[in-house]
């Protein structure tokens, strides 16, 4: 989250969002699809099991996302 809040701050700098409120925020997705990824432990849950971590940073006034960061597990990314 510390990547999250000094691009945010960045972007109020630099004023490219509109509003004046960010909407900073990160979920966890379970997955339970066949393709075989690596397992993370659940932030609110005491449990691990498969899935991905989302990161957004969101201008809260216009909804318009800004940023957005997904971390898959076990998994890299495959140039087209």
């Amino acid at each position: 989250m510390k990547f999250l809040s000094k691009i945010t701050k960045k972007f109020v700098e630099t004023k490219l969002n509109i509003g004046r409120v960010i909407n900073l925020d990160g979920k966890f997705l379970g997955y339970f699809g066949k393709k075989k990824i690596g397992k993370t432990k659940h932030p609110t849950r005491n449990i691990v099991l498969p899935g991905l971590n989302v990161f957004a940073v969101q201008d809260q006034e216009t909804k318009n996302p800004i940023f957005l960061r997904v971390k898959y597990p076990g998994l890299k990314a495959i140039k087209p």
